[in-house]
Order: structure tokens, then sequence, then C-alpha cells
């Protein structure tokens, strides 16, 4: 839905810049260790391993190697994940680097990650998803680089190697009907049963496929190149299918109508969307309907969104989505950047990386429950970093949100003023009990237009009965936790605010602010035109000693 203008107070512009996040790196490395395992890929094995870095503290990492599988001409070994933790003590500053590398040394792709993280002694991993690489058993590896930030002390490095089989990989890229160039594919599908499976040679493809349910559709790792030269409107639509899979092509030059995608699954059920560079269509990447998986995608240059999504037990992990609606040509406070998910139950958002996005860099609006967002880095976008709006009970958790909304972000920012723009936002939004609050815990906001922002706007609520808002109860902030977050600020503020009158929203709906900690680059506020302090509170901007005599965060932690 179009965003509903905030009533009060008047919206003023920010100044025109604005201070860069310094990262700050540790010193020299100090220990590595291999570990080369040798069970079969062709299951689960899991590797642990421990050392201590120059400051004394030891750290245990884990790699997950999953299944060998056809990759074009040659095979690839799934990392499942590679994950750290560490028996010290509260939210440790956390410096790591999760590195893969193919079997001849060739560094693949660097994850780096730097926030503060409870470990639970020990018994908590924080986790990434690298870059599966070719099959090389005993060679291919994942390293993990860690210590703690901002100690002046080294790091250590555990090496985990692809555990040796004797399983035979599979010899052939994909079994099936092969598909060239050539042929009418429309045709071969339409002949060929449910189920079938389509193993397309390199080439590009001037086609727009309409699929049976079950049907898997394999473009070779990427060497099918799928291309609709703006004037096909979808690679693939298939309203009332299931199961179909999309996997390993580039989907390029669609002309998808607005909130449609090249991908187009709306009216679908279990459509497995995978392994794809989905790039330069018209609207939207992808467009997904219940059921769906949306898995290690490069999803980036579409000219209004990477995706929209909608339905019931929905899951995007590991894609990443950037520069969409790069040149804000769609009006983003309507629907436009990284994505927009609406009317959905159960959608799980995770491990993503969602940068430079001419927009929000995710958004739900409307009647959006129980969605996750979990160890996501959602940076350099337009708008706000994570957007819940007239939604219900969420988990916003263990994410990395830098730098939206601000006059660095892509295009400038969008400097709407208020609360708005914030890293992680909520607008009209509310658990159902307060037994079970929308919890936003364990992420690094650093740096943003604002930190954490919750807006009660308008002061009626619900309003738009033609998009049935207020499908499971009122449209208010009402049972929110914001807990154990590490914020940083160099303008802009965290805290509360509201349209209309009265104090209900401070004093007896549930929103709490607990045992976050704060760093902000001065005592004194600089006073940016949107915010007039660190904190937003009951209708004022109170001082860190007044915030908390609000009772917030009484055991949290400030500093500047």
């Amino acid at each position: 839905m179009r965003r509903i203008p905030r009533l009060s107070p008047r919206v003023r512009r920010a100044p025109a810049l604005r201070r860069a996040l310094a990262a700050s790196f540790a010193g020299l490395l100090v220990a590595a260790i291999s570990i080369t395992g040798s069970d079969p890929a062709d299951a689960a094995t899991t590797q642990t391993a421990s050392c201590v870095d120059g400051g004394g503290v030891r750290w245990t990492a884990k790699a997950i190697w999953g299944d060998i599988y056809a990759a074009g001409a040659g095979t690839k070994v799934v990392i499942d994940h590679a994950g750290w933790t560490t028996s010290r003590a509260g939210r440790v500053p956390t410096d790591s680097w999760v590195r893969s590398y193919d079997g001849a040394g060739h560094r693949l792709q660097t994850l780096r990650w730097t926030g503060a993280f409870d470990y639970a002694s020990g018994t908590a991993y924080r986790s990434r998803n690298p870059l599966n690489p070719p099959s090389t058993p005993g060679a291919a590896k994942v390293t993990v680089t860690l210590g703690v930030d901002g100690d002046g002390f080294g790091n250590c490095t555990l090496t985990f190697k692809q555990p040796r089989t004797s399983a035979a990989p599979p010899t052939t890229g994909c079994t099936g009907l092969a598909v060239t160039p050539a042929m009418d594919v429309q045709a071969v599908v339409n002949h060929a049963p449910p189920g079938a499976t389509f193993c397309f040679a390199p080439g590009i493809y001037h086609i727009a496929i309409t699929p049976k349910s079950g049907q898997v559709f394999d473009g070779g790792d990427q060497a099918a190149i799928l291309d609709g030269e703006n004037t096909r409107q979808h690679a693939f639509r298939g309203a009332n299918t299931a199961n179909v899979a999309v996997k390993g092509f580039v989907v390029r030059h669609y002309k998808t109508p607005l909130q449609q995608g090249a991908i187009q699954a709306f009216g679908t059920t279990g459509w497995t969307i995978a392994g794809n560079h989905i790039t330069r269509n018209a609207a939207s990447g992808v467009a997904t309907d219940t059921g769906a998986k949306v898995l290690h995608n490069r999803i980036d240059h579409n000219g209004q969104q990477g995706y929209t999504a909608h339905g019931n037990n929905i899951l995007y992990d590991s894609n990443e989505i950037s520069y969409n609606n790069e040149n804000l040509a769609v009006d983003a406070s309507w629907e436009a950047g990284g994505g927009k998910a609406w009317a959905t139950n159960h959608a799980v958002f995770r491990n993503n990386n969602v940068h430079h996005n001419g927009g929000n860099g995710f958004w739900d609006d409307t009647n959006n429950i129980h969605i996750t967002y979990d160890h996501n880095i959602v940076a350099h976008n337009w708008g706000a970093g994570i957007y819940h709006e007239i939604g219900y009970d969420a988990t916003i958790t263990n994410n990395v949100v830098t730098n939206n909304g601000t006059s660095t972000s892509l295009g400038g920012g969008e400097d709407n003023g208020w609360l708005w723009n914030a890293g992680i936002q909520l607008r009209s939004s509310g658990g159902l009990s307060s037994a079970t609050p929308i919890l936003i815990s364990g992420n690094t906001v650093v740096n943003n237009y604002n930190g954490i922002g919750l807006l009660d706007s308008p002061a009626g609520g619900c309003r738009n009965k033609n998009l049935d808002e207020g499908a499971y109860g009122p449209c208010r902030l009402q049972n929110i936790l914001v807990k154990k977050n590490v914020i940083t600020m160099n303008q802009g503020g965290t805290g509360a605010v509201q349209d209309g009158s009265g104090d209900a929203v401070f004093t007896s709906r549930n929103v709490r602010f607990q045992e976050n900690t704060y760093h902000v680059s001065g005592g004194a506020h600089p006073k940016d035109d949107h915010a007039y302090g660190w904190f937003a509170w009951k209708n004022t901007w109170p001082s860190w000693a007044g915030w908390k005599a609000f009772g917030n965060d009484t055991r949290g932690t400030f500093d500047h």
C-alpha cells in the first residue's frame, strides 16, 4: 500500500552529509588449524575444531558438508553452513570471516560479519552460508577466521576440508529430456508428463514457459540464458501448478508488468527457485506464493524490486538481492526496492544479503503474521532496512543492518524525517499476545537514518478496508519486545512515536526496550532536523537518564 504520511510533527530535511561507518580490522593471524574429514560427503558430515585467538579467547567452529550434486559439466559439494561459538559470557563483539575455496585454492567468496552476539556460554552458534565449491574431496575447503572486535589482538583461523569420499560423484549434469535453443521448448514441455525433468543445453533461449506440476527445469549452472528480449512478460508462469523447480538459469530482459516477476509463481504451491541469476527485468525478479523456496539466487538490477511474496510457509534463504530500482524509477513509497511481502503466514527470510536497493531492503505490508527475518545482512538501501508494516507476530533477530536511508545510501536516502527510514522499522504493527510479543533481538544496527523506530501512525489504526487491513486484530503498536540489540547511531534516534494523543502506546500496550547497547557519535545529539535526541518516547526526546526513567533499558548501556 502507499505509505500514509505522518500527521505530526512537521517533516524537515536532514543535512546533506553523514559520517560513514568506520570499519575496524583485527590484527595478525596467530593460529591456523586444518581439519580433513574421512566420512562420505553424500550425507551430512559435521566437522568441529577449536582455536585460541591472540587475546586468549577460545573459539569453536563447525562446518556441515552435504551432498555432492551435478552442476553443469561438473559437480559441486554442499556446504550447509559454517558456524562458530565461544564460551565467553555475555554479548561478545566479534570479527569473523568465512571463506570458501575450490580444490586449487582459489577463493570463491568471503563473508565478513562484525557485531556483538550472545553465544550463551558456548551453546549458541552464529552461522553463515558460503558458496558451494566444485567437489574436490580432501582439497575444497571453507575457512573460519575469528577474533574479538576491537581488542587489538590477532585472530585465529580454522580450516575445514571437504570430506574424502569413496562414493562416485554423478557423471552427468542432468538426467532428463534434452532441450536446445533450436527447439520449440513449449512444445516439448506440452508433450512431456507432469514431473518430467528438462536439461537445457548451454545457449540463449528467447522463450516463455508454462510448466506442468512437478516439472523440473535445469539450466546447467547458469549455462542456459533465458532472454525475454524486452518483449515477453515472463520466463516462467504457471498458475495452479505445484512443485515446479527452476534452477540454474540466467533470467534476463523480461518485460514484466509492475508487481509481477520474471519467474511468476502467483497462484502456485511448492515452487523451488534455486541457483539462478535473475537480472534486468522490467519489474520484479520473482513473484512467489504458498510453499515457495527461493534459495541461493542472485536477484539484481530489476526495474522495480527483487521479489514480491504472498502465501503461507515461504522460505527465502541465502539470496543476494541488490540494485533493484536503482534509478528510483518506481515510487519506492508504493512498492519497490529489495522486495515486498503481503498477507503471508510463516514466511522466513534468512541468510540473505540485501543491499543497494532503491526502496526499503525488506518490506512486509498488511496482514503478515508469524514472519521471520533472521541472520540477514541489510545495507545501503534507500529507505528502511527491515520494515514490518500493518502486521502481526514477527521475529526479527540476528541481522546486521547498516547505513539504510542515509545520504550515503543508494540514491541519497529517502530523508523522510521523524522516526522513518530506521534500520528496523515497525508501523502500526503488534503481537497478538503479551506472552508472545514481536521480538526484535540480537541485531546489530549501525548508522542508519534512525536506529530502531516504532511508529503508531495514523492515530486511527486500520483505515483501508479495501485492503482487508486488520485481518487478525487491531493495527497498532502493542506487544513488542526490543531486547539485546547493539545500536550505533551517528544521527537520528531510537524509540517509539505516535500520531494523535494519549499515552497508551507507552504505558499499557506492552511495548518494551530491554538490555540494549547504544553507541553514539557524541554526547550531544547533532540536532539533524528530524530527531532532537538519541531517544524518542512519550512525545518527547529524552536523555539517556530520561529514557531509563520511563522504564526503558534499565539494564542497558550507553556510551559515546
